[in-house]
Order: structure tokens, then C-alpha cells, then sequence
């Protein structure tokens, strides 16, 4: 992932972390418990810690997410490229994904945070106006 944030990045940044927690259910949402839950005046950490073991999180984003998805995939995408770019088809990301799994996690991150961004990396160097990015 990037170091580099565009400058309302830092704005949203909890919102999105937010989002995160709630698609990835209980697990993150009782580890980020002080965030999404009072503690009661009172209680020990004991307390504490079996009040947030005993919280239940209902894991609607991430269905919704889930059905979302579905949707947009039940049908395989179609894809209509000139033939010097067909090889990136089958592998249209730096760690060698697919472009169907490119197209699924971009989609993913619209589903979930409404924005994405997707660089097109063509080297500077060897390349001509017919090098595959």
C-alpha cells in the first residue's frame, strides 16, 4: 500500500478505518472496543475486558457488502482489449492477479468506501508507444 495520501486523506481517515472495522467484523470491532463501545462508570479492567468479550456485533455491513458483490459479479466481466494487451489480462496486477480479481477488489473498495484509486505504472526506460503497462 502507498505512504503517499492524498491531503483529505487524513481527513477521513477514521471514517475509514470505521468502515474497515465493520466489514471485518467482531474480531476488529472488539479489538477497537474503546471506539465503539462506553464503559460503564465503575468497572475494572476484568469487567472491562468480559464486558467487550460479551458484546455481540451483527455483521450486517459485511453481508450486505457480500450480496453487493454478488450482484455486480454473477456474471463474469467481458473485456475488449487491442491483442498487443491481452497478456495483461491474465496478469494485470504487480503480484500477477488477473484482471477479474483487479476488477472484484477495485469494486470492493467503491462498495465499501465509495472512492478507489488504481495507478497504471508504465516504466520509463526500454519502452515504446506499443509496450504493454
Amino acid at each position: 500500500m502507498t505512504q503517499i495520501h492524498h491531503r483529505t486523506y487524513t481527513t477521513w481517515r477514521e471514517d475509514y478505518d470505521r468502515i474497515r472495522d465493520a466489514l471485518a467484523g467482531q474480531r476488529a470491532m472488539r479489538k477497537n472496543a474503546s471506539l465503539y463501545l462506553r464503559q460503564p462508570a465503575g468497572l475494572s479492567s476484568v469487567e472491562w475486558t468480559n464486558y467487550v468479550n460479551g458484546a455481540h456485533f451483527y455483521p450486517v455491513a459485511y453481508n450486505t457488502l457480500q450480496a453487493m458483490m454478488g450482484l455486480a459479479f454473477r456474471k463474469d466481466p467481458t473485456f475488449t482489449v487491442p491483442t498487443r494487451l491481452e497478456p495483461m489480462l491474465k496478469e494485470a496486477s504487480f503480484d500477477g492477479e488477473p484482471i477479474k480479481a483487479v476488477c472484484e477488489a477495485l469494486t470492493r473498495e467503491v462498495l465499501s468506501l465509495g472512492r478507489v484509486c488504481a495507478v497504471l505504472d508504465i516504466p520509463v526506460d526500454g519502452t515504446t508507444s506499443l509496450s504493454t503497462p
